[in-house]
Parts: structure tokens; sequence; C-alpha cells
């Protein structure tokens, strides 16, 4: 936004700040968490977001190549491969070769029915019972328009039971009782991976960074793969997220905006963006709904 307004300092220096600080003040703080400051003494959550740094910082050397854009680039690399190589080691499920979530909160639609079943995995921890929460929310939107208690008491155990495993990024692949694959995560990595082999090429760092380049190809041709073969709903006509929990690995049977994201991957195959052009001219009058109008899972409020 700040770039398309012509202030591009002020839009990298955005990007700095989300690369090298930590988490605002809110409810659950940095108490509930649990996650010892880091090295520069910021204080951290213990999930992760949306990989789309790397797509943002393109979009701004495209608008503007200036020395200055292009140097602060250059630095911002090394911090978006090793956010890329951490959900590709870190967070890969293996049976499907599809990077994970372990609480809605890290999908970039939190509250979506497309987190329901999963959610149904999750127990209500008693201490979370006994002490109760300290919800903000509500204090300032229609307590109608936001989670039920009982779904935030299970956000809330999701977040103790990652702090009692240190946030462990192995245990809590093994343990977290919410464990799914999100359409809208693994294409915005995908493309964001697309986008760090160009950054790599239009900042002339392709003898630097030849091998993290080689990398992120292999990467992006993995987790493609997986999302056309895995995720692709033939009943929905779109993409929808697997309870990893499931034995079957099962589909979600809810149609979201989240499984027309893939149409963000430039390389994602003509019969896929054929298919979700057509699902989403069905669902829109002007503007894409969270779920498609007229099921089960839509609300207009």
């Amino acid at each position: 936004g700040f770039a398309k307004m012509k202030d591009v300092s002020r839009a990298l220096t955005e990007i700095e700040t989300l690369l090298f600080s930590g988490m605002p003040t809110y409810y659950p703080g940095s108490d509930e968490w649990g996650v010892p400051p880091t090295d520069s003494g910021h204080l951290i959550s213990g999930i992760s977001q949306p990989a789309v740094t790397a797509s943002m910082l393109r979009k701004i050397v495209e608008l503007e190549a200036s020395d200055d854009t292009i140097q602060r680039a250059k630095k911002m690399m090394p911090s978006l491969h090793k956010n890329h190589c951490w959900w590709m080691t870190k967070r890969t499920h293996q049976e499907t070769q599809l990077v994970a979530i372990i609480h809605p909160w890290e999908s970039g639609c939190d509250n979506s029915p497309l987190w329901d079943e999963g959610l149904n995995n999750v127990n209500v921890r008693d201490d979370i019972l006994k002490e109760g929460i300290r919800r903000k929310d509500t204090s300032h939107v229609d307590p109608k328009q936001r989670p039920t208690q009982d779904q935030y008491y299970r956000y809330m155990s999701l977040v103790r039971n990652g702090r009692d495993l240190g946030w462990d990024d192995e245990k809590l692949m093994e343990k977290s009782e919410f464990l799914m694959a999100c359409p809208l995560i693994n294409s915005l990595l995908c493309r964001a991976i697309g986008d760090f082999v160009w950054l790599v090429e239009k900042l002339g760092l392709g003898q630097e960074f030849e091998a993290e380049r080689t990398q992120q190809i292999k990467w992006q041709q993995t987790l493609l793969s997986a999302i056309e073969n895995r995720l692709w709903n033939e009943e929905m006509q779109c993409f929808t997220a697997i309870d990893l929990r499931s034995a079957t690995l099962k589909q979600v049977q809810i149609p979201t905006c989240c499984g027309l994201i893939p149409l963000f991957v430039p390389e994602l195959q003509n019969q896929f963006v054929e298919k979700l052009v057509k699902t989403a001219q069905d669902w829109t009058g002007r503007m894409i709904a969270s779920v498609r109008p007229g099921y089960e899972s839509f609300d207009p409020d």
C-alpha cells in the first residue's frame, strides 16, 4: 500500500520491521506464549503467518528498482530464505508433502469454518476452564461476529499445549491436536518461493545465492504438485483443506475463499485455473464471500 502511494522507503521499512521485530501487545501476550525473547530482545508468539513477504518485496522492487531499494532488498534475502526453509523443513507433512498449520491463527483466515473439523480434535484444558480467558475482541465487536467461547477455549488450549512442548517444531508436528494443510498457506508459500527466485535474479545475486535459488526451485515444484494432487476437491470445484490428524487424511467439504488462492500461483495448471475462475464467477456479485453463498456454513452477517 505505501509503495503504491509512492512512499517506497516506508514500504520497505514496514517489511524490515516485520522481519526483524516482534509481536504487538494483545491477548494472548508474550506471557501466554512462553517463548523466550529473540537474540535482539524482541518478544514473539509461538506460531507463524502466511509467507507473503517475498511476494510483497517483489512488488516493491517492480515499482521502484532504485539503488536504495536494491540494497535494502538484498539485506532481506537471507531472512526470506530462512523463512521458506523453516516452512519446508520444519512444517512439511511427509505423506502429503504439504506444509501444515498447528493453529487456525496461522492461516490468515482465523475464524473460518474450514478449521472446525480440526478444532474438534482439540481437548479443552482444565486450566483454561478454571482460569478463564481475557478476551479483548468482544469488547469492541459484536460477540455474534466473533468466535464462540468454546472455540476460544480450544484456541487457547492449543497455545498452552504448544508452550508445554517448548514450541519444538518436531514435537508439534507429532503431537499437536490441531494439524491441517491449508490451500491458502501452501499457495502463498508456493508463490513466495517463485518470487524469491525472481528476486535473486533481479537483485543480481545469482552467484551468491545459487544454492538457495536451486533449493527453492525444487521446493516450489514439490509444493505445487502437492497442492494440485492433494488439495483439489472436484465436488467443491475449488481447493480445500485437509485434516492431517484424520486417519484417512480427510478433505474438508467446505468451499471457502481460501480455495481460490491457488490462482495466485502463476505456475498452476490451466485446467485448475479455468475451473477456479468459473467457481469464482458463480460465487460472486461484486465481492468474493469467505464461504460460498448459499452453502450451509455461509453467514451473510
